[in-house]
């Protein structure tokens, strides 16, 4: 019965509709024509005919009065039948009654006699959750002999049929039957009596179901119902949100939980886009063939071309700009790169194809008719400003950085089919890298361009390491880059690269206050026991030791940055020192420290700008590969995300050092009243961080237990008990009218599991926290898993140790957790190891979900 496919393939059985459906016979057609007008012998079989539909239901109706059984499944059938025709051919209620009016029914007969009564009648409205519901009974007692293929192959499906079916019986139970248990005419209610039965006999004490911890009737919550996801549901809901709600690149965007602006040595400059270059020319691709953009074929035949010698090929690069450019804008946030990325490139890109037609007249009449095309699609605000002829100086620059990230890319992701082929291959993409890069080289002594530089020593740092995320090449010694060497800013003089000097300090030198910029709240923390450690960090104790071959590279940089030297042999003292710590434990907690450390050092060094120096992070960088290549175990590493602001790595260090010295600080007492003026003050400073970061950082559930996610557990902790507020008031500080109450704090970052739950089967309408990949990915997980997998979950998607597999998009937004491993060392034996062991050798990036 093709009409009715959808209630013939319930989750437990069939449905019996088949008979009910039958064409009418010619003695059906004979018995009924003169009660059903218009009921005549060769009409279709079709129930959208009145006539032949009245037939149906007098026959069927007939059939189940003269049955001499007491069956309420041929009733609840009928039952089933009739709505779903009245559904799927929009009848009228009306019209269905007048057919039953056609014969004189007594109904209280009808239900003592057969238990019969149409529901749908009364609550036609609710006829997909009772059908739900006597499904169940009517077919539950036949789960014994097909729990396990129903285990095996659909258990997920099942699961949340019984939860449905649950829900249904408490809401329909308290709505029609609850006031008058006795209804002497209600299917419905007779039905609903059975439930509990069935439920806890074939549910609750069925011993293939004795782990799936079903509650019982009276205890069940909406919680219960994340038992039912499966790995899929998971793997869908993770995959449909990163989709949906990434966003890369931005200039503003929230990042480790904090807003902050882009100061990128690439994100900000002009060469910035290139990282994303696999995206574009995935996308690029794609474009080309989305159907509903037709008719930008025949916008742009129409342009007003001034010139037709050039119509043809101008209306074709038109198509394809603008194609290009709708779709990378219609998928924002499906793995596209934020919009003013995404038009620089399109700018690069519309460059590199005029330039290939090696045609001037073509390029100077096609960006002249740049404003007639934008015009012609409503885009001259969005792009007028922001497309145009490049200059050949800096389009030359920018193919290289072209070159460069094609050839990274095909390192990264080509899977080489054949063995034979792969080292040549391999060679080839980094033959190409190394004649691309000494070019670069060549542009950069040529011209000085300072965001030239920056961007090939960013291309530099993520060259290293490309051999261990290489699809194919990471059998294959991968040969460096040649040396790229800062030039001083001198126009008039061009200067061949030096070869590199041993970074010294003169006699004369201090090594004693000389940072400059400190934070006034440092007055009260320097003394506790838990910051005491940032003092050994700065010591100069024993420095001369280090001023060896890994601080030479700095030595460039020591004529604008006097400090440089010093602060470099503190760097290479520090990561060694580190090293050297047996406790694993204790030496991940160090090396926190020496992240925000070593960011805070540049921070005072450059006099509190919120805008660190690229150059001297990337060359940092550039130690501390050389140094743990060196090291060979122990690694502690360095952060870098080019997109941290250094007032975002002072808030991180603020925070970081509240949570770790939380007992210090609450046990401080000051010694006088200035002491207590400016504890309060720097409670009332990390008071504002918290309650500024902790809807990016934290999110909760209440049932069964109240628990709460630590998106970014290294530097906030989401447990009431920190919230600043009650030490504010343990100090007696006057407290800020403004601050919330720690209910209502957490109550901003709590979610109820009935909305975590809508999301799993609606990923589409997810709002607030549930949209954020991060929540939902381990608050699934926190449901299935269970407890202890969720901690290795936040393990693994915590800053250092993260793998949201964002292959197309990472380049800026990567942490170097600078671990560069012995080229010689088995990659094999390399891969299982986990972060932290001392033969771990790799440098791990760690990519950042928005």
């Amino acid at each position: 019965m093709k009409e009715l496919d959808s209630l013939e393939k319930p989750i437990l059985n069939d449905w019996s509709l088949g008979s009910f459906d039958q064409k009418l016979s010619e003695e059906d057609i004979e018995k009924y024509a003169e009660k059903c007008q218009n009921l005549k012998s060769g009409l279709a079989n079709s129930n959208m005919i009145p006539s032949v539909l009245c037939g149906k239901i007098l026959r069927n109706l007939y059939s189940a009065l003269n049955k001499d059984d007491n069956d309420v499944n041929n009733c609840r059938n009928f039952n089933t039948w009739l709505a779903s025709i009245k559904k799927k051919y929009i009848y009228t209620s009306d019209e269905i009654q007048s057919h039953f009016n056609l014969m004189e029914l007594n109904r209280e007969k009808l239900y003592k006699s057969h238990n019969c009564t149409f529901d749908w009648l009364y609550n036609e409205h609710e006829i997909d959750d009772i059908i739900k519901l006597y499904n169940f009974n009517e077919h539950i007692k036949s789960i014994k002999e097909k729990i396990n293929s129903i285990i095996n192959e659909k258990y997920s499906a099942f699961c949340k049929y019984v939860y449905d079916c649950i829900k249904t019986y408490k809401r329909l139970n308290t709505t029609y039957c609850k006031e008058n248990e006795n209804n002497p005419s209600s299917t419905l209610c007779h039905e609903l009596k059975k439930f509990p039965l069935h439920y806890r006999t074939y549910i609750l004490e069925l011993d293939e179901l004795k782990d799936k911890n079903f509650p019982s009737l009276e205890s069940y919550t909406s919680d219960n119902e994340i038992d039912c996801l499966s790995e899929d549901d998971i793997s869908r809901i993770h995959s449909s949100l990163l989709k949906k709600y990434r966003r890369v690149g931005s200039n503003t965007q929230t990042m480790d939980g904090r807003t902050v602006e882009h100061h990128a040595a690439g994100s900000t400059n002009k060469y910035g886009f290139f990282d994303d270059l696999a995206v574009y020319q995935t996308n690029e691709a794609k474009s080309l063939n989305v159907s509903d953009m037709k008719w930008i074929t025949s916008a742009c035949t129409n342009v007003d071309w001034q010139e037709e010698k050039h119509k043809a090929k101008a209306t074709d690069l038109c198509e394809r700009f603008i194609k290009y450019y709708y779709f990378l804008s219609l998928n924002m946030g499906y793995n596209m790169p934020n919009e003013s990325k995404y038009v620089e490139y399109l700018n690069f890109w519309l460059k590199n194809k005029i330039t290939l037609e090696k045609d001037e007249n073509f390029t100077t009449f096609f960006y002249k008719s740049l404003e007639k095309i934008f015009d012609k699609f409503h885009l001259k605000d969005a792009l007028l400003d922001k497309v145009h002829n490049i200059d050949s100086t800096l389009f030359n620059n920018m193919k290289i950085l072209y070159d460069l990230y094609y050839n990274y890319n095909k390192i990264e992701n080509e899977k080489i089919q054949s063995t034979g082929e792969v080292k040549p291959k391999c060679e080839e993409y980094v033959d190409n890298c190394k004649k691309s890069y000494l070019k670069g080289i060549g542009k950069y002594q040529e011209s000085r361009d300072n965001d030239f530089y920056l961007a090939l020593k960013e291309f530099d740092a993520l060259y290293r390491n490309v051999q261990y995320r290489s699809a194919s090449c990471r059998g294959v010694i991968l040969a460096p880059l040649p040396e790229l060497r800062k030039l001083e800013a001198n126009p008039q003089k061009k200067t061949v690269q030096a070869p590199s000097k041993m970074c010294t300090l003169e006699e004369n030198y201090t090594t004693d206050g000389d940072t400059t910029g400190n934070d006034k709240y440092e007055n009260i923390l320097k003394n506790l026991s838990f910051y005491k450690y940032y003092s050994t960090l700065s010591s100069s104790t024993n420095l001369n030791g280090y001023t060896d071959e890994y601080c030479s590279k700095v030595e460039q940089l020591k004529g604008k940055y006097p400090w440089i030297c010093k602060l470099c042999r503190l760097f290479s003292k520090n990561l060694i020192d580190i090293s050297k710590l047996e406790d694993e434990q204790k030496r991940k907690e160090k090396c926190f420290y020496f992240q925000y450390w070593i960011y805070d050092q540049i921070r005072k060094k450059l006099s509190g700008k919120n805008n660190y120096e690229p150059d001297v992070v990337l060359t940092l960088l550039d130690v501390a590969l050389n140094i743990n290549f060196n090291l060979r175990n122990n690694h502690c590493t360095m952060i870098y995300d080019s997109s941290i602001s250094m007032e975002g790595w002072k808030e991180m260090k603020e925070l970081h050092d509240y949570f770790e010295g939380y007992d210090n600080i609450k046990s401080y007492r000051p010694s006088d009243g200035d002491g207590e003026k400016l504890l309060c003050e720097y409670l009332t400073h990390i008071n504002e961080l918290y309650e500024k970061h902790i809807k990016e950082s934290c999110v909760c559930i209440r049932k069964p237990n109240f628990f709460c996610l630590e998106k970014f557990p290294h530097y906030f902790k989401c447990d009431k008990k920190y919230y600043p507020n009650a030490l504010l008031s343990s100090f007696k500080c006057n407290m800020e009218e403004t601050s919330q109450s720690v209910e209502s704090l957490f109550k901003s970052v709590t979610i109820d599991n009935e909305s975590l739950t809508k999301s799993i089967t609606s990923p589409e309408a997810c709002t607030g926290l549930l949209c954020d990949p991060f929540y939902v990915f381990n608050l699934l997980a926190f449901g299935v898993l269970g407890l202890f997998s969720t901690f290795f979950v936040f393990y693994k998607f915590t800053p250092l140790g993260s793998r949201f597999q964002r292959k197309s998009l990472k380049k800026k937004q990567f942490l170097y957790a600078v671990q560069e491993r012995d080229r010689h060392h088995s990659l094999a034996e390399d891969s299982e190891r986990a972060y932290g062991n001392p033969s771990r050798r790799r440098l791990q990036l760690a990519y950042q979900a928005e």
